[in-house]
């Protein structure tokens, strides 16, 4: 067998086998593979063979091909000895695991998203980074091989989900393997609440001694503490006429 002691980054190559001498038996059954799978073998002179290898799928380790003694003969019927080469396989398509240092945004904040690689990369840049409901990104930087960061800013007057994601094939590992997708969620907030509604218990305008007003108030949103003050006006009587008025705050 002739060829490359490394396959990387490749569905298919074609293997060689020279033989040492013609054989007119020689057969696709005659060759083990341990990982993976052979098809199309051929020869124009009975001598050198040619026989394309499948790679497994995903796979990163060593693979052995090779041929079992008396698999074939020569033209004289003198069977084969034992043969075999050991490859190394990178099959493994790369994955990007993302993590957020805050998932739940507000108008005053800012998010570090961190990717860390299942395998190192030198073609992992920021446009391969995609958004989906709004923002921007900003200060890529690449820690190592394997971990990179970016920050990422909400957009204004925004609330919903963003999500961060990586398509599919966009950076390669060094063996030339394309990335699998992945992505993550980020819950931004950051529109301002308003009052929708304002209402109270009080039916006449009119305050009397020891009596409690109630008041309700519905927001555009849930609010987690609500706090605001009261003016209360007081009237001045002198002589059974009211000249004046004061007010005090609670």
């Amino acid at each position: 067998q002739q060829g490359a002691e490394t396959i990387s980054g490749l569905d298919s190559v074609t293997l060689i086998f020279t033989l040492s001498e013609q054989s007119n038996n020689f057969t696709l059954s005659d060759i083990n593979a341990s990982q993976g799978s052979l098809s199309n073998l051929s020869s124009t002179d009975s001598v050198v063979y040619r026989a394309d290898y499948s790679t497994p799928s995903n796979y990163s380790g060593t693979i052995t091909i090779g041929v079992d003694s008396e698999s074939f003969t020569d033209q004289a019927g003198n069977p084969n000895t034992a043969t075999s080469t050991t490859y190394s396989i990178d099959s493994a398509r790369p994955e990007a695991a993302i993590s957020v240092s805050d998932d739940l945004l507000n108008s005053s904040e800012q998010a570090t998203i961190t990717f860390n690689l299942t395998e190192p990369s030198t073609n992992f840049t920021q446009p391969d980074i995609s958004i989906l409901g709004g923002g921007s990104l900003s200060s890529f930087s690449s820690v190592s091989s394997l971990v990179y960061t970016v920050q990422y800013t909400p957009p204004s007057s925004t609330t919903g989900t963003v999500t961060i994601s990586i398509d599919n094939g966009v950076f390669a590992d060094l063996a030339g393997n394309g990335n699998v997708s992945s992505s993550i969620s980020i819950i931004v907030d950051t529109e301002v609440p308003s009052i929708i509604t304002y209402t109270s218990n009080d039916t006449d305008n009119i305050l009397y001694n020891e009596q409690d007003l109630n008041f309700t108030v519905t927001f555009s949103e849930p609010m987690q503490s609500v706090t605001g003050s009261i003016t209360t006006p007081s009237a001045i009587i002198e002589n059974g006429y009211v000249i004046g008025t004061s007010s005090t705050s609670s």
